[in-house]
């Protein structure tokens, strides 16, 4: 739909904001909704990457920062982060 990329930046910012809170829970949710309303939105499969490393599911937020990366080659953040976990 047109709105999909609106609302999904809306999610990531959700995300960001309730991960900021200490709610890793609730900004998985939100990252996950921004992802299947843009599945190409890069901050979003970031963002589910932090918050999935908080949560200790190291697993899954390599995968994460490897779709980021996948997406979008010069997203720094990811690279920094993916390198870190698979150090």
């Amino acid at each position: 739909t047109r709105l999909a990329p609106t609302e999904a930046l809306n999610q990531r910012n959700l995300g960001n904001a309730l991960l900021g809170k200490g709610d890793p829970d609730a900004a998985i949710s939100a990252y996950e909704e921004a992802i299947r309303l843009d599945p190409k939105h890069t901050p979003a499969h970031n963002g589910l990457g932090n918050a999935l490393t908080m949560k200790g599911k190291l697993g899954d937020a390599i995968a994460a920062y490897r779709e980021a990366v996948r997406l979008d080659q010069k997203e720094s953040d990811s690279h920094n982060k993916l390198a870190w976990l698979l150090a």
